[in-house]
């Protein structure tokens, strides 16, 4: 996978469900990502606020932008149908409540060819209104698979402490 803007396509899936008060920031940061080879697939999960007509909006000005409405089945399978409706070699997950810094994607794509990786985690930040809290967890290094099945034997994974751990789980961190 090279990183420049003529390269391999990155999916980016968004599961919508009553985010209307969100999804304008979280698309226009999307949309304005440095990496531009970028399909951004929208999953409207049965809201019954605005959320689907901001979704057909964004659609009808941005080509990149694909919309499925669907009943409300919950985040999960939102995201299932996301992946199906997918074309790209890699993913991404992004919450309707969520925004990306403008080279996030970009960021992400160069790690993956500079360490020859499938994975790759960023940095996230919590947002509370002008205060910004990033992330004070740090995961360096590499994690093979039989490393992760390890960590998942400690229960690092599913442990309700775990967002104190050294391993981020949020999706939208993930490429």
């Amino acid at each position: 996978m090279e990183t420049n803007n003529n390269c391999t396509l990155v999916s980016i899936i968004i599961p919508v469900y009553n985010a209307a008060k969100f999804l304008p920031l979280c698309l226009k940061s999307v949309i304005s990502q440095t990496y531009s080879n970028i399909e951004i697939i929208l999953i409207n999960d049965g809201s019954t606020d605005k959320s689907g007509e901001i979704c057909d909006e964004y659609a009808q000005k941005e080509t990149r932008v694909k919309v499925i409405h669907k009943e409300n089945e919950g985040v999960t399978k939102a995201r299932i149908d996301g992946l199906k409706a997918s074309s790209g070699e890699y993913v991404s997950f992004v919450d309707a409540d969520d925004y990306l810094s403008k080279d996030a994607i970009e960021l992400l794509a160069k790690a993956i060819v500079e360490y020859k990786v499938q994975m790759v985690v960023g940095q996230y930040s919590d947002v509370y209104g002008d205060v910004v809290k990033p992330d004070s967890r740090i995961a360096v290094g590499y994690y093979a698979n039989d490393r992760l099945q390890e960590l998942k034997k400690t229960n690092l994974l599913l442990d309700i402490n775990a967002r104190r751990s050294a391993f981020p789980l949020h999706l939208c961190e993930k490429l």
